[in-house]
């Protein structure tokens, strides 16, 4: 399961993404991938309204079906957004529309149940105010889950992951690929085994409540150092040309 996911390649990314579980964890039965759209993108939606070759809907309203890749897929709605503190808050599992810029506690409060609240780790994101902000909202609030990403090497240790792992509560893993040439490649190669019956009348459902049980396996390869740090100049470049 990769609880970060960006769809920058429409179905293509299903293709990869189902490609790199197989590689990756070999011993999986079905991939699952949780969506982080931004403001700006609409493409589950656009799915499940005329959902392309290889898609099909489900019982519930948060979940999609693939099978017209290496491995059957169940792709979960979801929103990443970005909070007047500059926090980056993931909304998993869920149809809610939040918007940017609401205080974390303001966007927390107008959740309609159900799904997952997730801190996702960022380069330079959980230091200083902003990242005490974090830590303290992950202290406060057992509806909180934190995030780690593919691209955070195990030479850059966090405190406030560490902190979260010994609360009891799961660190959620996810690729969190950047929409820049190059890095869509990495879609479902990082993330967790969870090893869970799936209600097949509930199938987002069931997984998203194993999903908060502790003690799950990562699969997949950490970006070294030097790689993580070409990416992070090759991002901020790209964002340079575009502005």
């Amino acid at each position: 399961m990769d609880a970060h996911a960006h769809l920058y390649d429409g179905v293509s990314s299903l293709e990869i993404a189902a490609g790199n579980i197989v590689k990756n964890c070999p011993e999986a039965q079905i991939g699952v991938l949780l969506l982080a759209e931004r403001m700006d993108e609409q493409l589950f939606l656009k799915w499940r309204s005329d959902p392309p070759r290889g898609l099909h809907e489900t019982s519930e309203p948060i979940a999609l079906y693939y099978d017209a890749g290496a491995l059957p897929m169940l792709i979960i709605a979801g929103r990443q957004i970005v909070t007047a503190e500059s926090i980056e808050l993931l909304l998993l599992g869920t149809l809610d529309f939040p918007r940017d810029n609401d205080s974390l506690a303001k966007t927390l409060a107008a959740r309609s149940g159900g799904g997952l609240a997730v801190l996702p780790w960022g380069f330079g994101k959980w230091i200083g105010q902003r990242g005490a902000s974090v830590a303290s909202a992950l202290k406060s609030r057992a509806d909180l889950f934190a995030g780690d990403i593919q691209a955070r090497p195990s030479l850059l240790p966090s405190p406030t992951l560490r902190r979260a792992g010994l609360s009891g509560r799961p660190v959620l893993a996810g690729t969190d690929s950047l929409p820049m040439a190059g890095d869509n490649h990495r879609i479902g190669g990082f993330g967790q085994v969870v090893c869970s019956a799936i209600d097949p009348q509930r199938p987002a459902a069931s997984l998203l409540q194993a999903l908060q049980n502790p003690g799950h396996r990562t699969y997949g390869r950490r970006a070294s150092l030097a790689m993580a740090m070409r990416q992070q100049l090759a991002w901020h470049r790209s964002r340079r040309r575009a502005a």
